[in-house]
């Protein structure tokens, strides 16, 4: 299966790189190239389905004559094997995947093929609720391609929502749709708090998991409608958007308080609680730090709690960050030029080891089948994957922190500080470390935004209590931990017009202005 894996993602990395050379491969009888991979998305193993869909969507990219076949054809499959759960998987990523191409397509494709995604994703919505055994598949693909929830946890299907993978064709195809998305949008999420008591008080582990999963589909529908078509994203637009958004915010926090209902259900739902956690925080990030102003006091608890690693039921997961806001001169010494891996080695070391070690890898987010993918240097110029769904809510939490911390009060902030303090000298040893690269990197995170917003930092009481957090991190055994406690000093020195005096360490630290 890691070498099927690691097959289809070389396919694809070389088709991209040969471009509409790869015309000759697909017209070849003999290889039945395109065959072997749709015949892919029928595996019995999620990892080869996401592969090939991946792998189509290079393909098609490469060679644009082929994606509207290609979509006509798992369009039509999907139809006529729906009762199957691997089918109703493997065709709705691969349209997916197909669907994230046309963003690299000169031409795209035609119109109408978009109403044609749409009527199978509502389909698959509209008989989820016929089969119990494919509930959840369904409900899935049905919100990687279209699909809407109304409150209270009960799927309705007399309307549908353009979710993600539409949304990425663009403002043309969503323009139209768009007043009614909000509408759906508003009303995926417990309207008030007596809604979302009376949710709390019904539903079983199997309900809750689909609710969760079409919820978290609503939220990446939203993220995709804004970074898809930030011309349709108004100041009214965003300012509607904070609707459903401070509703998923009270959701979330009631399922992290001490009476949330899904308590009882032994860890079952932790996954997809982490999913909408991971969506609420993808969205957030991309919209204005004001959106969400009135509940600037959950939203901190919220992330403070999930860099911190306050659940005693997960494991310690560090944070990936701290390297990319380090200074360059930083990585040098960390690394040096001797340490650095071919980035091809590297590459295709990750993908035959992905289920093995955790690392990048497209079961952790199937958005990743439509979104742009960063350029990473690796052969192809695309990671092969989304890094782990724990590590991403952590990455998350620390980037919407950096925008929320510079709007935080002082007081706020003061009580941050100490909280972070309390929290390391709290820790244990097993997961001491891994708490200090998560809070130094949310520390790090806030005081660029600092930087950036060219806001004062606070007061005597604030900057005290920042370097008493920072100065024993400076002697650090761990070299990452030392240069972050660095580079954190020297960000408080640049917001403050004066001398922060560091008694404890004997040092005296010019500053300049910012």
């Amino acid at each position: 299966m890691l070498l099927q894996v690691a097959a289809l993602h070389q396919l694809g990395s070389l088709t991209s790189r040969l471009g509409t050379v790869t015309t000759s491969l697909l017209t070849d009888s003999s290889l039945k190239l395109l065959d072997t991979v749709f015949s892919g998305l029928l595996s019995p193993w999620l990892a080869v389905r996401l592969a090939s869909s991946q792998c189509l969507r290079h393909v098609s990219s490469a060679v644009p004559s082929v994606l509207t076949p290609l979509i006509d054809k798992s369009a039509e499959a999907l139809e006529n094997y729906k009762g199957s759960a691997e089918a109703v998987s493997g065709y709705s990523s691969g349209l997916a995947g197909l669907l994230g191409a046309v963003r690299v397509t000169p031409n795209g494709i035609p119109h109408t093929r978009g109403k044609v995604i749409f009527n199978c994703g509502e389909e698959l919505l509209r008989s989820a609720s016929q089969s119990s055994r494919l509930s959840r598949d369904r409900t899935k693909a049905g919100w990687l391609l279209i699909g809407n929830w109304s409150p209270g946890g009960v799927i309705h299907f007399t309307d549908a929502l353009i979710s993600g993978s539409i949304m990425s064709l663009g403002s043309s195809v969503v323009r139209g749709l768009l007043p009614r998305c909000m509408l759906l949008w508003r009303n995926a999420f417990p309207r008030s708090s007596k809604e979302l008591e009376s949710e709390k008080a019904r539903g079983d582990a199997f309900t809750w998991q689909v609710s969760l999963e079409a919820r978290a589909g609503a939220l990446a529908s939203i993220h995709s409608f804004v970074t898809s078509c930030p011309d349709l994203v108004t100041e009214d637009i965003t300012r509607r958007l904070g609707v459903p958004l401070e509703a998923a915010l009270s959701l979330l926090t009631l399922l992290a308080s001490s009476n949330s209902p899904i308590k009882a259900y032994s860890g079952q739902l932790k996954a997809p609680t982490a999913t909408v956690r991971l969506r609420l925080l993808e969205v957030i990030s991309v919209l204005p730090a004001s959106t969400l102003e009135t509940s600037y006091a959950g939203l901190l608890r919220l992330l403070v709690s999930e860099f911190c690693l306050s659940d005693p039921t997960t494991s310690p997961t560090s944070c990936s960050l701290l390297t990319s806001l380090l200074h360059q001169d930083d990585l040098l010494l960390l690394q040096g030029a001797a340490s650095v891996p071919d980035q091809l080695e590297a590459g295709l070391e990750d993908q035959v080891t992905s289920a093995v070690s955790g690392s990048h890898a497209l079961e952790h987010d199937h958005t990743w089948l439509y979104r742009a993918q960063p350029d990473t240097g690796v052969t192809g110029g695309q990671v092969t994957g989304a890094p782990p769904l724990g590590v991403a809510v952590i990455d998350l939490s620390v980037l919407v922190f950096g925008k929320i911390f510079p709007r935080a009060a002082h007081k706020h902030r003061l009580q941050m500080l100490t909280h972070f303090q309390d929290c390391i000298k709290a820790a244990k040893a097993a997961k001491l470390e891994v708490l200090q690269i998560n809070i130094f990197t949310a520390l790090l995170s806030g005081l660029k935004g600092i930087v950036e917003d060219k806001v004062s930092f606070g007061g005597t009481e604030v900057v005290s209590a920042a370097v008493s957090l920072i100065g024993p991190a400076l002697t650090s055994t761990n070299p990452q931990l030392r240069c972050a406690a660095g580079e954190c000093l020297g960000r408080i020195a640049q917001v403050n017009n004066y001398f922060v005096e560091i008694e404890e360490l004997g040092v005296r630290v010019p500053t300049r202005q910012s």
